[in-house]
């Protein structure tokens, strides 16, 4: 499992938020590690740690989300 970790990590992007940011995150997976997004259609937070399935997000500032493509 960690192999497969460390695969997953190294193909993945990570960023921190510097502002509030809006990600499209069609076909991705978004892993926020810390911070907040939220939908803006729904109205749904996300609270780190949480896998945010959704299409785009708008992620706070200071935020730490991994981004990896969908496969």
């Amino acid at each position: 499992p960690q192999i497969k970790m460390r695969r997953w990590l190294s193909d993945c992007e990570i960023r921190k938020i510097k502002e509030d940011e809006k990600i499209n995150l069609h076909n991705k997976i978004a892993v926020l590690v810390y911070g907040v997004a939220s939908d803006k259609e729904t109205g749904h937070v996300y609270q780190a740690p949480s896998v945010v399935d959704i299409s785009e997000a708008v992620f706070s500032k200071n935020a730490w989300v991994i981004i990896s493509e969908q496969k």
